[in-house]
Formats: C-alpha cells, sequence, structure tokens
C-alpha cells in the first residue's frame, strides 16, 4: 500500500501521546517532501549562467556545461568550442542562440578528447540549440 493510501487513511488518535508521535511523523514526512522538492529543482531545473554579454567576432568563446551564449550571424559565419566535460558535468545542459537566424554559419566545435553528435563539430541548424552533456561528449537534443 502506497504512502498516500496510508496518510488519506489517517484517523486522528485519542491518546495524547500517540498524537505526538503522529504530529513528529507527520513533520517529518513534510521535510522530507520539502528536501525532496528541493534536490528536483536543483538537479532537474538547472540556471544556466550567460558566457559573456556580447561577443566579438574575432574572441573565441569557450562554453562549458551550465552556460547558454547568443551569438549573432547576420556579419558573417561564427565558430565557437564545447569544452572537454569532466564527470561532474554530466546531465547538464548548454543552450546555444542564433540571433542572427541563420544568416551565416554558427559552429559548434568539440574540445579535443570529445565529440558532439559523434563528430568534432555540428552546424547549428536552428534558431536555438539545446545539448545535453553526459560527462564525456555532447549530444544535440534540438
Amino acid at each position: 500500500m502506497g504512502l498516500l493510501k496510508l496518510i488519506r487513511d489517517f484517523r486522528a488518535p485519542t491518546d495524547e501521546a500517540t498524537a505526538a508521535e503522529l504530529r513528529r511523523q507527520l513533520g517529518q514526512l513534510e521535510q522530507n517532501v520539502s528536501d525532496m522538492g528541493d534536490r528536483l529543482a536543483k538537479g532537474a531545473m538547472q540556471r544556466l549562467a550567460k558566457q559573456e554579454d556580447s561577443p566579438a567576432r574575432d574572441n573565441h568563446i569557450v562554453l562549458a556545461p551550465g552556460q547558454f551564449q547568443q551569438f549573432d550571424t547576420r556579419a558573417g559565419d561564427i565558430s565557437t568550442t564545447l569544452a572537454k566535460p569532466t564527470a561532474a558535468d554530466a546531465g547538464t545542459f548548454i543552450v546555444v542562440i542564433d540571433l542572427g537566424g541563420g544568416a551565416s554559419n554558427l559552429f559548434l566545435r568539440a574540445a579535443s578528447g570529445c565529440t558532439v553528435d559523434e563528430t568534432d563539430h555540428v552546424l547549428m541548424l536552428a534558431f536555438a540549440s539545446l545539448l545535453f552533456c553526459d560527462g564525456e561528449n555532447y549530444w544535440r537534443l534540438i
């Protein structure tokens, strides 16, 4: 029988000792649920840090897991490198946004020793790309 089913079948205790124990247990359940929610929020709803405000075309940027960056391809091709991930980066994301709407090419290059979609570089074909890091390599989700 699931925990929620047990909670739904609650009956108020008649003696004070049982009532005090029940209050303690419900307080612990409340704390456990709160802690689990915090862990889920931190693990599944990561906040990405912006790499740089406005990268110059000749300033090559290296993006690391947990970051996002906007690029403007209206004036020409841009290339950026994805940092070599570590095991601690597993489960994190990188978001890349092309403000130029694909006017020119935006290349995402993998650092030495890792890949992006099992190759050394990919051409970004959409306005935005979401990349997943498995701790060793990168995978484009969109």
